[in-house]
């Protein structure tokens, strides 16, 4: 009943608030309070008609300014920067950075791996032809596979409409996705033993320059419509106390920049800080792998490349992740239907990568004499260096299908399945043959 009473007011109301709230605005503008993007005259587009647009920064009550204030600053964003335009007065009292023994950082260094580089098409057609899948829809898988080869589980910080795509998929089932600007102050993942952060937010440098106009509420410098942020040389910080030189974004004006820096470097150290590593013991370590080159204040363990990465998360690491690794290109095929269409397809991977090729020669070779193999080593080089935990024990079997006129070799994690037999066909179909080398 009383909303309905106050109903015919309530429209009335809201357009004198509006009214006030553009009379404070212009006042403020007047003042030098508010940016001159703080008012701008736009035409509707549906409506065709002119409106006035305001954009300001709500202000700490003046009674709260008057008493003492401890503004605490736990990951290290860098935030302090963006605190002056809401406390002027505000002093650097103490910066202490916590030490993270048990925490491996590693890095790639040659993608920022930027959003149009890594995301998916918006409806991809179900098993379309190669020149019909997008560049962003092969990196996708790619990375997918990265991160699969790491471990069975962890946690993958990444895009949004990234994080969509696999989790529609069921794409690393053992992995909990999270996405950027969802992830301060969770604490689901403080003892995951591998993170993964994928890409990093940041939008160009015209909404960004209108963030800083509208926080600091003054004219900003900009950049040349069209230009994105030039590049500077910056410090990245080693774990064995050296350094390397790195190229990475930076904004020429300072106050613009240090918006820049809360919405990209700052997310990528939220990221990280869901893993907790400085809580970390030894017997719980944390991996973290940043799959862009962002140089971030912390020391980095490892530098690697995208390119390696991706060339080495190859059909035995990817097979061997899921614990049934055919050890003939046809099983491989058949286990890897969305990778390679036939097994020529397979033996074609292989041959233009004469280290792997070489790796499943000696494995072959191993499992044919009946040996115990630990995986592991024959894993592509970067992950020898990045996989947290015991290399898992593989057991050897011969198998064979109906249309096969011979038996051959498939390498099951019985570890992870207890009945290797249904976990084989579950991949590969039906088996007239099976039995353990």
């Amino acid at each position: 009943m009383l909303n309905r009473a106050i109903a015919a007011a309530a429209q009335i109301n809201q357009r004198v608030l509006a009214v006030g709230n553009l009379l404070d605005k212009v006042a403020r503008r007047l003042r030098g309070d508010l940016a001159p993007s703080g008012l701008e005259l736009i035409d509707h587009p549906k409506s065709g008609g002119r409106f006035l647009r305001l954009r300001w920064r709500k202000g700490i009550h003046p009674a709260w300014l008057k008493a003492p204030v401890l503004y605490l600053d736990a990951a290290g964003t860098g935030a302090f920067e963006l605190a002056k335009a809401w406390l002027p007065r505000i002093e650097l009292a103490v910066e202490a950075r916590a030490k993270a023994p048990y925490m491996r950082v590693a890095q790639i260094t040659d993608s920022q791996m930027g959003y149009a580089r890594i995301l998916p098409s918006a409806s991809p057609a179900e098993n379309a032809p190669p020149d019909k899948i997008t560049t962003g829809d092969r990196n996708a898988e790619k990375l997918a596979r990265v991160v699969e080869v790491l471990g069975r589980e962890g946690l993958a910080v990444c895009p949004k409409e990234l994080r969509d795509t696999w989790e529609e998929e069921g794409r690393l089932p053992g992995w909990a996705l999270w996405n950027f600007g969802a992830i301060r102050g969770r604490d689901e993942a403080r003892d995951v033993r591998r993170l993964v952060v994928i890409s990093r937010p940041l939008p160009g440098p015209a909404i960004v320059e209108l963030m800083a106009e509208t926080i600091y509420a003054r004219r900003v410098q900009r950049m040349p419509a069209g230009e994105w942020y030039p590049k500077s040389r910056v410090g990245r910080l080693m774990a064995d106390g050296t350094g390397r030189v790195s190229l990475a974004y930076r904004h020429p004006d300072p106050q613009v920049e240090a918006v820049r820096f809360a919405i990209c470097e700052a997310e990528l150290i939220q990221a990280i800080g869901r893993g907790r590593g400085v809580r970390r013991e030894e017997d719980n370590p944390l991996d973290v792998l940043l799959l862009t080159d962002v140089p971030l204040p912390l020391p980095v363990t490892k530098l690697t490349t995208w390119k390696d990465l991706s060339d080495e998360a190859g059909p035995v690491e990817v097979l061997a992740a899921r614990g049934v690794l055919p050890l003939d290109y046809e099983g491989m095929a058949a286990a890897l239907p969305n990778w390679f269409t036939n097994d020529v397809a397979a033996r074609e991977w292989f041959r233009y990568r004469p280290e792997a090729f070489s790796r499943l020669g000696e494995l072959r070779a191993r499992a044919k004499a009946g040996a115990s193999i630990a995986i592991d080593e024959f894993r592509g080089n970067p992950y020898k260096n990045l996989y947290i935990g015991n290399s898992p024990k593989v057991s050897v079997f011969r198998y064979r299908r109906s249309e096969d006129r011979q038996s051959k070799l498939v390498l099951v994690d019985t570890g992870m399945h207890r009945d290797a037999r249904a976990a084989v066909e579950a991949v590969l179909g039906p088996v007239d043959v099976f039995r353990p080398v």
